[in-house]
């Protein structure tokens, strides 16, 4: 199929799906704690929104592939289930339980205000129990992320929301696929063992010099004479003569170099 024709129709899906997000998340918190058959929450999704099952299907898909939503995906030999298996709000952070097919169940703690103000996943801060990359082992609590996350806000956020809103409602009022996990020695995220980093993500970093190769009239130059001139436009007369071969030469001849 055409290259053009398929992002065509992935725009589609995209604008089919937004306006389903946060009332499909919705019902799976009112469920919280029960996992549904793929089969089954795609059927329950459609009826509840009155939308077909091509359409609840997909917004599910969005919801399990977005990182910070605590709507997840479980296979279990051949079946796949979706839902909210245990959710807390904390102050400007939410938490849940979520589950990697590779290292399991972990606990996982989100940045609110990231949330409200991302676009792209990677502006999204979290810490996670059990991250392979990140900072917190398995058996980490919530009062460890939650304070993680708090640092976070310290460094970088000015304001914490009063409402928690979870991941199916970003900024871009799309889901996510991805992360920005606290990583241990990196310091563009949160080190456990060392709370005092900063986080620079999203700042607007000013360096102390510029470097330019543009004179300004303002600038300060010196001459071969050692004198300086500053804010101004050096005249003829103060240009110094120079000796080529016996001969006096000044400013306003011109000089021809042979090659």
């Amino acid at each position: 199929m055409n290259a053009e024709t398929i992002i065509e129709e992935s725009k589609t899906i995209q604008e089919q799906v937004k306006p389903h997000l946060r009332e499909a998340a919705t019902f799976f918190h009112e469920n919280e704690g029960e996992l549904f058959t793929l089969e089954e929450a795609t059927g329950l999704i459609a009826s509840e929104l009155e939308i077909d099952n091509t359409i609840a299907a997909r917004t599910i898909s969005q919801l399990v592939g977005d990182t910070v939503d605590p709507v997840i995906q479980v296979q279990k030999d051949t079946d796949k289930y979706v839902g909210v298996v245990e959710f807390h709000e904390f102050d400007g952070v939410y938490g849940y339980i979520n589950y990697d097919d590779q290292f399991g169940k972990g606990k996982r703690v989100v940045c609110q205000q990231c949330v409200n103000e991302a676009t792209l996943d990677t502006e999204v801060t979290h810490a996670t129990e059990n991250d392979p990359v990140g900072s917190f082992s398995g058996g980490a609590t919530w009062d460890e992320l939650v304070n993680a996350v708090h640092k976070h806000y310290a460094d970088v956020h000015s304001v914490v929301p009063e409402n928690i809103a979870t991941g199916a409602t970003l900024a871009s009022g799309t889901t996510i696929g991805g992360n920005t996990s606290f990583h241990a020695g990196n310091e563009s995220n949160i080190d456990h063992n060392n709370l005092s980093n900063r986080t620079h993500s999203g700042d607007n970093l000013t360096p102390s010099s510029v470097s330019s190769d543009t004179l300004e009239a303002t600038d300060t130059i010196t001459d071969p004479n050692g004198t300086s001139h500053t804010g101004e436009l050096a005249d003829s007369a103060e240009i110094p003569t120079i000796q080529l071969d016996g001969q006096t030469v000044d400013s306003t001849d011109t000089i021809n170099f042979q090659t």
